[in-house]
């Protein structure tokens, strides 16, 4: 993958990380505006979104971490994580992990 490609990925998964730690931060209680409310209730949104790209990814990842490991950054990181591994060909032609 070129160099730029992969830093910008890297930056996109520094923002989303970011917007979990706001998440994480206004759903303790500390919610003081209407927009960290909204930010609140998006994520079950997103994680939803994620959790389907992850159903259908995990099956065909391979590597050498487990596939839970993967399946775990699919859920924070959606397809950001599958990106690379897309371009890189982690990921198999067809048929299931065995």
């Amino acid at each position: 993958m070129r160099p730029g490609l992969r830093k910008l990925l890297t930056a996109l998964k520094v923002v989303v990380a970011g917007y979990w730690l706001w998440v994480l931060v206004a759903s303790l209680g500390h919610v003081t505006t209407a927009f960290d409310a909204i930010i609140v209730m998006s994520a079950p949104l997103l994680l939803s979104i994620h959790f389907v790209q992850g159903l259908m990814f995990v099956r065909k990842l391979r590597g050498d971490v487990p596939w839970w490991s993967d399946f775990g950054q699919i859920m924070l990181f959606g397809v950001l994580h599958l990106a690379p591994l897309l371009l890189d060909g982690r990921l198999r032609a067809s048929g299931p992990r065995r």
